[in-house]
């Protein structure tokens, strides 16, 4: 009578490493963590925006909404920083959402604001600010700098 021979499995076990891209991303917020300490933004800044678009976590959103904040893009930051406080909540990342609302909170502090009044033009007239249609007559938040301001069924009086 034959014997049954004996299966043996060999099983190996791998434990994973991050990705190379998580690595990757993780020197390059090192990196950019550095140069921010040091007020080095314009070195930075492009660094963090590598890293995040490589693994986008909370942490580096935050300094890449710092960096368009820095450089008077607040708008984009605000935007950003919006994203960061509803996601964050969501994952139940307390500290970062409680970090971005802290930078919506400072932010809209010292983000300019435009009112625009119609005064005597006809209540038709159409208003836009660098090309898109706004409200007249309520605070808009504006990035610093050169804007154009559009009025289309104005008509100059002499």
């Amino acid at each position: 009578m034959r014997r049954p021979h004996a299966l043996s499995v060999l099983l190996t076990v791998t434990i994973a490493r991050p990705a190379y891209a998580d690595d990757e991303a993780r020197a390059l917020f090192e990196r950019a963590l550095a140069l921010k300490d040091v007020n080095n933004y314009a070195d930075a800044c492009p660094l963090f925006e590598q890293s995040m678009r490589l693994a986008p976590g909370a942490g580096t959103q935050l300094n890449v909404a710092a960096c368009l904040s820095h450089f008077g893009k607040y708008q984009e930051a605000r935007a950003l920083f919006e994203r960061v406080e509803r996601e964050a909540t969501a994952a139940g990342a307390t500290k970062a959402a409680e970090r971005a609302r802290a930078e919506i909170i400072a932010l809209d502090k010292v983000m300019p604001q435009l009112t625009i009044e119609l005064g005597a033009l006809p209540a038709s007239t159409t208003v836009e600010l660098d090309g898109k249609p706004i409200t007249v007559s309520t605070q808009l938040p504006i990035d610093p700098g050169s804007h154009r301001i559009r009025a289309a069924g104005a008509r100059h009086v002499d």
